[in-house]
């Protein structure tokens, strides 16, 4: 194996760590977020939510528990904007149990 070789294998490798921690910081502030909605903290979990929103990480479970706060709030343009966007949000296998 040349050294070119390796060093791509390498670099390669190191991005895909990277890819992976991203995606795990996104997906725990998903669940903190979902955490709080579940906890009747909708303020809380509208404050988590909307910055994976705003950072355009948001999966489907995370626009629905956004649009769910916000309903919740009484805010219910934001809540239809969010309920708007999901056909465009990013799929996911997560279970979705909103109450």
């Amino acid at each position: 194996m040349s050294a070119t070789h390796r060093k791509v294998q390498y670099f390669s490798l190191i991005i895909l760590t990277l890819i992976g921690s991203v995606a795990a910081y996104g997906q725990a502030e998903r669940d903190t977020g979902i955490q709080n909605y579940r906890a009747g903290k909708y303020q809380e979990a509208v404050s988590v939510l909307e910055k994976l929103y705003q950072e355009e990480s948001a999966d489907r479970p995370t626009l629905l528990y956004l649009a769910a706060s916000y309903t919740k709030l009484g805010r219910t343009s934001d809540a239809n904007a969010i309920f708007s966007r999901l056909d465009e949000a990013k799929p996911t296998t997560v279970r979705i149990g909103l109450r």
